[in-house]
């Protein structure tokens, strides 16, 4: 099972605002929920993806993009 399954939409966006650089607060304000409920996000991610912190899962998210990227121009 890809790692990726397993995620929420709500962990989904999260995951991509933290990939575009976005901090807790920011993330929090643009989803309408609490920067503690980004946090819990947050964890739930980093143990999904099997990752120890926020540059990880950001590294992890790009190179999804980018794989997928790949398979729509092959």
């Amino acid at each position: 099972m890809h790692l990726f399954d397993n995620l929420t939409e709500r962990e989904e966006q999260v995951l991509a605002l933290v990939a575009d650089g976005r901090e807790n607060k920011a993330i929090a304000n643009t989803l309408c929920i609490s920067v503690f409920t980004v946090q819990n996000h947050m964890q739930n991610l980093f143990e999904r993806l099997e990752v120890r912190n926020r540059t990880e899962a950001a590294s992890r998210y790009w190179q999804r993009v980018a794989q997928s990227q790949f398979r729509q121009n092959s």
